[in-house]
Order: structure tokens, then C-alpha cells, then sequence
């Protein structure tokens, strides 16, 4: 998963049109750690007050789980995946905070 999120922001995997439209963000209801969360196609973003502009998507499923982000400002990529259906979040918060600084 890092690798094609790597692939994906650093290379012509898609057009600059498709790429244009992944990263064009309309307003949601959604809060993810307790930002507001902006989505695209396939993507969504969040505006973190000390490290930008994050792009990413989670998924869950019955007993799984997973986190992807991307900090296009550091290029830096981050993927966790566990074996637990709803992690708590303030996890992925200290992790973005430790990994970046």
C-alpha cells in the first residue's frame, strides 16, 4: 500500500486530469480526529494546524482495519494496517505527530 500511494503521488500512474479531479475536495458532515473532513474520489483531506495539508482514506471491516496517509508537503507516507476493528483514533494522531517530527 505505500508503495502504490508512493507510485501514485510521484509518477504518471494517472493523468493530471484524473489526478486533478482525485484531488478536488468538496466539504462533507464527516469529522476524523476531530477535523473537518474534505472528500474527492477515492481520497479525502484534512487541514492539520501543524502539519498541513494530509491526504488519505481508512478502511474497516470486521475485525481489520486500516490507515493511509500522505503529507504531499513532506512526502512522506504512512500505512498502518491492524488486526482490530476500530482502533482508537488518538493512536493515529501521536503517530502522525512522532513520524513527522
Amino acid at each position: 500500500l505505500a508503495l502504490w500511494v508512493q507510485a501514485l503521488f510521484g509518477s504518471s500512474i494517472l493523468s493530471e486530469d484524473s489526478m486533478e479531479q482525485m484531488l478536488t475536495f468538496t466539504d462533507s458532515d464527516i469529522e476524523y480526529l476531530g477535523y473537518e473532513v474534505r472528500v474527492g474520489l477515492g481520497m479525502m483531506t484534512i487541514e492539520h494546524p501543524k502539519l498541513g495539508e494530509i491526504y488519505g482514506f481508512t478502511g474497516q471491516y470486521e475485525g481489520y482495519s486500516s490507515f493511509m496517509v500522505y503529507l504531499p508537503g513532506r512526502d512522506i507516507v504512512i500505512v498502518v494496517l491492524m488486526n482490530q476493528s476500530y482502533p482508537n483514533m488518538s493512536f493515529f494522531e501521536n503517530l502522525l505527530e512522532v513520524v513527522v517530527n
